[in-house]
């Protein structure tokens, strides 16, 4: 509720309505998630269904203001597919807490 933002998510669960009451929050699909969201926060464990659950057709549907922020797992996020969207202005910018495939850093990382 910081700044006043519109606050919506995306889940498996829903919140429930006393949660999503207290935070002001809104249930959306994922695509209507990543066209609207300024800020894209990734929360989610890693095991195969959720391996590159964004990679580059998520962040083609992102804004070009967008910025991704993974505070999950490495494998998450295709690296690959982000270095490529952060390059071509796909999205503004990344957070990164985690890379896939650590300890090795993709190279296309560095400047």
């Amino acid at each position: 509720m910081g700044f006043e933002m519109k606050i919506i998510y995306h889940d498996i669960r829903r919140a429930t309505p006393e949660i999503e009451q207290a935070c002001r929050a809104r249930l959306v699909n994922k695509e209507e998630l990543l066209a609207q969201a300024d800020i894209v926060t990734l929360h989610v464990p890693y095991f195969p269904a959720t391996h590159h659950l964004i990679g580059k057709r998520e962040l083609e549907r992102m804004k070009s203001t967008a910025i991704l922020i993974n505070a999950s797992r490495g494998g998450v996020v295709d690296d690959a597919a982000l270095i490529e969207a952060l390059r071509s202005g796909t999205i503004a910018g990344a957070g990164l807490d985690v890379f896939e495939n650590e300890p090795k850093f993709n190279p296309g990382f560095s400047p």
